[in-house]
């Protein structure tokens, strides 16, 4: 990334960044000089993020955080501000894609409908909720949430996941609307194609249910590549770095004047 966000003086509230995208969202605040809450709900590996921040000269902290439960959520509000004494950006990433099984939609489980429900779309409420009072007491804040080009175009295999997504982006542009005469800037990122682990899991039954589109995928980043080669305009797949440069700049003081925009990161696979 060669532009280069201060952020030195701001407090950022993550949510799902002991990993993958989180993680790295959480870590660029932190080279940019802000001071980080790590929250989610993998204490062993949410730990371990906040000391490799720390340990990169970085300010980080642990607060366990299971955003299904409101409770938990109130508490990492609370917990960040006797931390830090202000929070200045929250940034709603805690998610989960589930089991790859819809298509046709009567293999999906009300339980992994519930189940993307409560953390993917759910989640997202009690975070804004949890951090909404503060925020307007500051008269400022801004409030960044972690959607998918699925919540736009929809994807068979994730019905429930697409569906969730699509919420999250209506509910941040809704949200943007009541909070803007308040100085609270409410977005949306939205990725495409990010390698994670999932994939791993994933990339047998991609092959199995496509296998002419997936025959040279020897495994999840082979799925992941062969998705962006015929998907994607630039033709590469997105990396968790290129969604946290989105979050740095849609929170910085160049995008004051950008509010309730769900911004595609993906490499040309959506255009809407």
């Amino acid at each position: 990334m060669n532009i280069k966000f201060d952020y030195s003086g701001k407090n950022v509230v993550v949510t799902g960044s002991a990993k993958g995208i989180g993680k790295a969202i959480a870590s660029a605040y932190a080279k940019a000089g802000a001071r980080v809450i790590v929250a989610d709900v993998s204490e062993k590996e949410g730990m371990e993020t906040a000391k490799e921040i720390c340990a990169g000269g970085g300010t980080a902290n642990f607060v366990r955080t299971d955003v299904t439960e409101e409770q938990s959520v109130a508490a990492l509000i609370d917990a960040a501000l006797g931390l830090y004494g202000r929070i200045d950006i929250m940034v709603n990433n805690a998610g989960v894609v589930g089991r790859i099984k819809g298509d046709p939609l009567t293999d999906l489980d009300s339980e992994d409908w519930d189940r993307s429900y409560q953390i993917n779309l759910r989640g997202v409420f009690y975070c804004c909720k949890a951090i909404y009072q503060t925020f307007v007491n500051q008269g400022y804040g801004n409030i960044l949430t972690i959607a998918s080009v699925a919540g736009k175009t929809g994807a068979p295999e994730i019905a429930e996941y697409s569906a969730m997504k699509a919420g999250v982006i209506n509910f941040t542009q809704t949200l943007s609307r009541e909070l803007g005469p308040k100085n609270i800037n409410v977005n949306c990122i939205c990725p495409g194609f990010v390698y994670t682990p999932l994939y791993e899991n994933a990339a047998p039954i991609y092959k199995e249910k496509y296998p002419q589109m997936f025959k040279n995928a020897e495994n999840g980043k082979g799925v992941v590549d062969e998705f962006c080669n015929q998907l994607c305009a630039l033709k590469r797949a997105q990396t968790p770095a290129d969604i946290a440069s989105a979050a740095l700049f849609l929170t910085s003081d160049e995008a004051r004047s950008i509010t309730g925009q769900a911004l595609n990161i993906c490499g040309g696979c959506e255009f809407r």
